[in-house]
């Protein structure tokens, strides 16, 4: 894999120079598998494009830190009395290879696993490094009912190929604050129940969001009974067929930018706002 030439012990490490001349040179490839071949159409694709002006530099940068670095999640985890020495549900990780998943509580390397007793209250933090690893086409249920974290930070994540987000955080009913400014959602088509259930979430910045793809909305952030901020701006909603129960039981949300909305395809928008007792405008145009 290109990912093992750049990241391989000191004596075999190729400079990303090396790399970029193997890729003109058509011999990068070490395998003849699907995987490194479309990484190097990919990459050949991109390097072609690249020249010595700084813009282009920084757009072989990010490509090359968000396609070959680890990809990695920062969590904080509350643990109260009652959690103690039980088994704590951490992420949902049939999306990725186990085997190339490092866990880190609190500083110290643990042996991977999906649960973990712990034997302290108080906040943890949690680091998830995936080594290696081709994300899937869904992140369906990713933190389902991992009702213990307070924080999520996306540190480096490249979602580009992701194609459902259903349930991604349902029922995170700790969940206080999370980032994601990393995502790329321009290949997604499914975001229902995406935050249902997030009940302590009171702000969500969602303006990098491209959703020009996605045809499924319903119960987004149905039951976030404390969201007061959310920012929709970026959204494009021309594709969406279904929006039922959209923002359902958002008690305390008092506006949506709705300016980017365009409903002109949507089948079913039941109930998008009930339950939304302070929301001053309801109307959709």
């Amino acid at each position: 894999m290109l990912y093992e030439l750049y990241y391989g012990n000191e004596e075999n490490k190729l400079t990303r120079g090396e790399i970029i001349n193997n890729i003109k040179k058509g011999l990068i490839i070490k395998n003849n598998n699907n995987d490194d071949i479309n990484e190097f159409k990919d990459l050949k694709n991109l390097i072609e494009k690249c020249t010595e002006n700084e813009e282009n530099r920084i757009e072989w940068n990010n490509y090359f830190n968000h396609k070959f670095f680890n990809y990695e999640i920062e969590l904080v985890l509350e643990i109260k009395e009652d959690d103690l020495n039980n088994n704590i549900k951490i992420i949902n990780l049939d999306i990725f290879n186990n085997n190339n998943t490092e866990l880190y509580i609190n500083n110290k390397k643990e042996i991977f696993t999906n649960y973990y007793k712990f034997n302290k209250i108080g906040n943890h933090n949690i680091k998830l490094i995936f080594n290696n690893n081709i994300i899937k086409s869904f992140l369906e249920g990713m933190f389902y009912e991992c009702k213990n974290i307070k924080y999520i930070n996306f540190k480096i994540f490249n979602s580009s190929n992701v194609e459902d987000m259903s349930e991604m955080f349902c029922n995170c009913i700790n969940l206080k604050e999370i980032n994601l400014s990393s995502f790329n959602t321009s290949n997604v088509e499914d975001m229902r129940f995406m935050f249902s259930g997030c009940n302590n979430l009171n702000k969500i910045n969602l303006s990098s969001f491209n959703t020009s793809n996605v045809r499924f909305m319903s119960r987004m952030f149905s039951d976030c009974y404390n969201l007061q901020e959310i920012n929709l701006s970026s959204f494009n909603t021309s594709n969406v067929e279904y929006m039922s129960g959209m923002f359902y039981h958002c008690y305390k949300l008092k506006e949506i930018n709705k300016s980017s909305f365009n409903t002109s395809n949507v089948k079913d928008m039941k109930g998008m706002f009930n339950h939304c007792y302070n929301l001053k405008d309801k109307n959709i145009y």
